[in-house]
């Protein structure tokens, strides 16, 4: 997959800008092209759904919800995904083979992405909560989790914990990612990380973002989507089950051995989330020498400031920034 990171741009300084520029149309225009066709296809099952959810099961119609609720950002982003490839001719293959990097180091960074992101989930939920408490402002992102039967919980764990991880590093990492390392594998890694966080379009912005960052250093690192995929399943399992136990929580009977086992099951879930962090903070100082290395520039050129000015104050870029500004104050509105 050599190919994938693409040849040096070393042409003059206008060469490279013109590059940036298209980039940025490119990019910007596959992320909004996932969100109007998610959009569309959200619509589209609406109705059906609601038709056949009359003569379903409350059960059924619980797990034909669930479904719908999933099924359009899936078929969107893979569609989207599908058609930017067809460019250079990489399958989805291509981005899933083995590691290249020794298996304790892709474990240490594996550990160091989760520490970090937990670090910025907890300072992104103090944060919410000040202003809540300051402006009375909903800040608090909803949860794409709904409980209800086994079944419906079983297709949860799925789609989260597996699907979801497989596309959206397919689509964020694979595709933005490997489409922008030519011009740069740091400025790559932070046009990714940003644009996936900015597509969440609610308060869990700053902690995809860095979610993203530390994904895509271990992208580009591996040369492998795996470990991020792994890294990606591993929160959304803990965010999961924290739910699951939360429910079991507010439903068992104080004393019974359900409230018993989802208590401590809850506590081990939030030491092993609360040690990541200093875990990471041990690894990155022990080991960061080998861990993080200076990255590729394919694109000299340019200052990482000046492609960042280039890449968002294009009009695609500008459109998408429009368009998250618009939805994330439609989501804390609605909250």
């Amino acid at each position: 997959m050599d190919e994938w990171y693409g040849n040096p741009n070393r042409g003059p300084k206008a060469g490279a800008t013109q590059a940036i520029r298209r980039q940025a149309k490119r990019n910007s225009a596959m992320l909004l092209g996932a969100f109007a066709l998610t959009f569309l296809l959200a619509r589209l099952f609406a109705y059906p759904a609601a038709l056949l959810a009359r003569e379903l099961s409350p059960t059924g119609a619980e797990i034909l919800q669930t479904l719908c609720n999933h099924l359009p950002f899936y078929l969107a982003a893979l569609i989207i995904f599908k058609a930017a490839q067809g460019k250079n001719g990489f399958r989805a293959r291509d981005y899933l083979r083995k590691p290249q990097l020794p298996a304790g180091q892709i474990i240490a960074l594996m550990v160091i992405a989760v520490g970090a992101s937990y670090a910025a989930n907890f300072a992104t939920v103090y944060v919410e909560q000040l202003l809540e408490n300051l402006f009375h402002l909903p800040m608090s992102a909803p949860s794409t989790v709904s409980l209800g039967s086994p079944v419906v919980t079983a297709i949860q764990l799925i789609s989260l914990c597996l699907v979801t991880p497989l596309v959206e590093e397919l689509f964020f990492r694979g595709g933005l990612l490997g489409e922008t390392l030519p011009l740069g594998t740091a400025f790559a890694v932070l046009t990714s990380a940003l644009s996936f966080g900015l597509f969440h379009m609610s308060a869990a912005i700053p902690f995809a973002t860095v979610m993203g960052l530390c994904s895509g250093y271990l992208t580009v690192r591996c040369r492998s989507l795996l470990p991020s995929i792994g890294v990606h399943a591993f929160i959304n399992i803990c965010s999961l089950l924290s739910n699951t136990l939360a429910r079991f929580l507010s439903t068992a009977e104080e004393g019974s051995l359900s409230f018993f086992l989802a208590a401590w099951g809850n506590m081990l879930l939030e030491g092993v989330i609360v040690l990541s962090i200093p875990a990471a903070v041990v690894l990155a100082v022990i080991l960061h020498k080998k861990l993080f290395v200076p990255l590729p520039n394919g694109c000299p050129m340019l200052t990482g400031k000046e492609k960042c000015r280039v890449y968002w104050t294009h009009p695609t870029s500008i459109a998408f920034l429009v368009l998250v500004v618009i939805a994330t104050v439609f989501s804390a509105w609605a909250a």
